[in-house]
């Protein structure tokens, strides 16, 4: 045998071994059962034809449905709110990652002992624009290890999962976690707001100041300028971005099915793009209060302290004014 013919063979030889050490190594039990744990459960292209969800809640049952202009609104108490169209998104994000991380089995029968039968499961259902039904999660017994997932099956097959992180907590919140509170409209920001003014009467005395303010953006010599009105002064851009934020930024803690019966304050301010906006304010007692725009569909409460984060910013304006 040749020199060269026994260095064919034993590269063959090699070539062979490290083929089927290869083989051996992708097509383990192991190894297939490990990528299989990595596998999403739902196929990607489903979530992009999620147009409402039908959420279990503290509470009860939440509809939520998503309108013109990727805005969501739920129904309660037969009116439409809005909805947190960031808490959706990170809600059905969560759910689009959820992998096979442990398959527990696929037999109906074993659903009962992990609480994944009407009744026990805690169940989300997710459907398309025509309120077609695309699939429905169903969460239910966490699992043996501390702080390990929920056990949780799906309406496309009757394998069940255990998760490796939670997914739970979205089902233990209520409505307010799911509403959107800010107040003004999204596109409302401290570059769109031109003027401000703000009023508040002698129940905002003891907690901050009556206040009779306003101010109003000006442009000279292509230099933006916020000036007091009506002295004329020029506002420090600092402090004045600061109102500007607080007010553009202004959240409720809930929705109120209450009216103003005597104001306090109210907090006016125009826009490039919406003119003018009113938000009326009453004090509640001693740390909340009552609000809403004038004109608008919703009220709203609110922390005092709330309110108080803009006034405060006026008063570092008004003493470096003075």
């Amino acid at each position: 045998m040749t020199y060269e013919k026994k260095i064919k063979i034993l590269s063959g030889i090699i070539v062979l071994l490290l083929a089927s050490y290869i083989t051996g190594t992708i097509f383990s039990s192991a190894n297939i059962n490990r990528r299989r744990t990595l596998q999403p459960i739902f196929d990607k292209v489903i979530f992009n034809k999620i147009s409402a969800i039908k959420i279990d809640i503290e509470g009860g049952d939440l509809f939520i449905q998503k309108e013109e202009g990727n805005k969501w609104f739920y129904t309660y108490n037969g009116k439409k709110y809005p909805a947190s169209v960031d808490r959706i998104e990170n809600f059905i994000d969560s759910v689009s990652r959820l992998t096979k991380h442990q398959i527990v089995g696929s037999n109906s029968r074993i659903w009962e002992k992990f609480d994944l039968v009407e009744g026990k499961s805690k169940d989300a259902i997710f459907y398309d624009s025509s309120n077609n039904e695309l699939f429905s999660l169903y969460i239910g017994k966490t699992g043996p290890a501390t702080g390990s997932g929920e056990y949780i099956r799906t309406s496309l097959s009757d394998e069940v999962y255990l998760l490796e992180a939670s997914i739970a907590r979205y089902f233990m919140r209520d409505t307010p976690y799911w509403s959107s509170h800010r107040v003004l409209p999204e596109d409302v920001d401290s570059n769109t707001i031109t003027a401000v003014k703000i009023i508040t009467d002698q129940k905002f005395r003891s907690e901050v100041a009556m206040l009779n303010f306003s101010m109003r953006r000006e442009i000279e010599s292509n230099r933006v300028n916020w000036k007091d009105m009506p002295s004329g002064k020029v506002i420090d851009r600092n402090s004045a971005d600061m109102l500007l934020n607080n007010i553009a930024s202004f959240t409720a803690d809930s929705f109120s099915e209450s009216y103003i019966t005597e104001k306090n304050a109210e907090i006016e301010i125009e826009t490039d793009y919406y003119g003018r906006i009113i938000i009326d304010i009453e004090v509640l007692g001693e740390y909340n209060v009552l609000f809403g725009i004038r004109g608008g569909d919703y009220m709203h409460e609110a922390s005092l302290f709330k309110i108080e984060r803009i006034l405060n910013s006026i008063e570092r304006i008004i003493g470096e004014l003075d």
